[in-house]
């Protein structure tokens, strides 16, 4: 069980070097939720008498599960524009060979490598 913490600890750190953006933006959802749950029973209220200001928890939840949302949509789709695609040669080695036999042959990939430039 602890190994598997340590894949995921490992995964968590590797992703947060590649982009501290998602960690940050995760987080300010998570906070968000935190800050609505605590703030339920006033959800909807903008003035009660225990808290005369207009400014609730549950209003700068729903802001930060917006903006954390926002950010983590366009934190991944900076790691997908980051990360090059695959080539055919590349899923064809990685699918099982059931999924590959009535694709292409290996000549005809080699074929449409060379002209897409792929190597």
């Amino acid at each position: 069980m602890a190994e598997e913490f340590d894949e995921f600890n490992e995964f968590l750190k590797k992703l947060t070097e590649r982009s501290p953006a998602l960690a940050a933006s995760g987080a300010a959802f998570l906070a968000g939720i935190g800050l609505l749950l605590d703030d339920a029973h006033d959800f909807g209220k903008l003035d009660t008498p225990n808290h005369p200001s207009p400014l609730h928890h549950w209003i700068w939840g729903i802001l930060l599960m917006l903006g954390g949302a926002a950010g983590l949509g366009a934190s991944l789709l900076d790691l997908l524009s980051k990360t090059p695609p695959l080539s055919p040669r590349v899923l064809e080695e990685r699918l099982p060979p059931s999924w590959v036999e009535e694709g292409l042959s290996p000549s005809e990939l080699k074929k449409i490598e060379e002209k897409l430039g792929i190597t």
